[in-house]
């Protein structure tokens, strides 16, 4: 399942990841990995190589979305109405 992903050969948590996916993504200027270390309970370099994997994850060029696409709740632009 994991093989071939940025999850490959880690010993942490499926959820642990995601967590760090999440907490990545509502920082404004990021999050350290000293400060990721003591949330988890685990090594300070062990959470830095998850945020590198997740920042090489992240990195790479994102399609463009296409076809029908539905979002709630969500206002890009414009005026609400």
């Amino acid at each position: 399942m994991k093989h071939g992903t940025i999850f490959h050969a880690s010993k942490i948590p499926l959820r642990s990841w995601l967590y760090v996916f999440y907490l990545w993504h509502v920082s404004r200027k990021g999050i350290s990995s000293v400060q990721l270390s003591r949330q988890l309970g685990i090594m300070q370099p062990s959470a830095w190589h998850m945020l590198l994997r997740v920042r090489q994850a992240c990195s790479g060029q994102l399609a463009k979305l296409s076809g029908e696409v539905e979002m709630d709740a969500t206002y890009i632009g414009g005026k609400e109405g």
